[in-house]
């Protein structure tokens, strides 16, 4: 007799996205947006393939870099410190077509870590310049010994990709750097709808930057 091969099975259909709002606990994703991405003319196209993507993978959490490298995504008001972006409309729109998705947006704030940042051509050879906010104050800055440096600098010597740059930091014990962070915090939640702040990096960055001007 012939013998009779069962029928395959069907391929299982596909798993829907959960929506983001279902899920009962924080599903977050922290992100730096690219340099531009908020300023540019036609903002909204890339804001919204973002959000339907975060939404899509059941994210209803976006911790959003928003200072980092001493600088901000959009145009500060009354802090002092010099944006990446003139982004202020593009990040309104982005928080919200993040809430119509039931999406949370967090400011993310490296908050003393690199409190400026250059390449090391930038400063002219001067062991001594401070970049921005710190150049106005150099009080602020920590200061450390570096291996091939023959005097303490206020910066932390780093290469990449064989050009070399300065990580500059703020010294989070200085009463000044916390008053500026803490104008920086009101100024965000102020003029934008944050659902939150995430302060990050609020430490002293390891053993080789180890002082400041107390």
């Amino acid at each position: 007799p012939t013998a009779i091969t069962p029928a395959a099975k069907p391929p299982a259909p596909a798993e829907e996205p959960v929506p983001s709002q279902d899920y009962p606990f924080p599903r977050g994703l922290y992100l730096r947006l690219s340099d531009g991405m908020l300023s540019r003319r036609d903002y909204r196209a890339p804001v919204d393939l973002l959000v339907d993507h975060l939404s899509s993978a059941g994210f209803n959490l976006l911790l959003l870099d928003t200072f980092y490298q001493g600088q901000l995504i959009y145009s500060g008001s009354a802090t002092g410190f010099d944006s990446h972006e003139a982004g202020n409309e593009g990040l309104k729109y982005l928080i919200q077509e993040a809430h119509a998705k039931k999406i949370a947006v967090h400011a993310w704030l490296e908050s003393a870590l690199i409190f400026g940042f250059c390449e090391e051509a930038q400063a002219g050879g001067d062991p001594g310049w401070l970049p921005g906010i710190l150049g106005a104050n150099p009080s602020w800055a920590l200061w450390g010994k570096f291996p091939g440096l023959p005097k303490p600098v206020p910066y932390r010597p780093v290469e990449w990709g064989g050009t070399r740059y300065r990580h500059y930091y703020a010294d989070p014990a200085v009463p000044g750097v916390q008053q500026k962070l803490a104008e920086l915090c009101a100024e965000m939640v102020t003029h934008f709808e944050f659902d939150g702040l995430c302060l990050d990096r609020v430490r002293y960055p390891g053993a080789t930057l180890q002082w400041g001007n107390l």
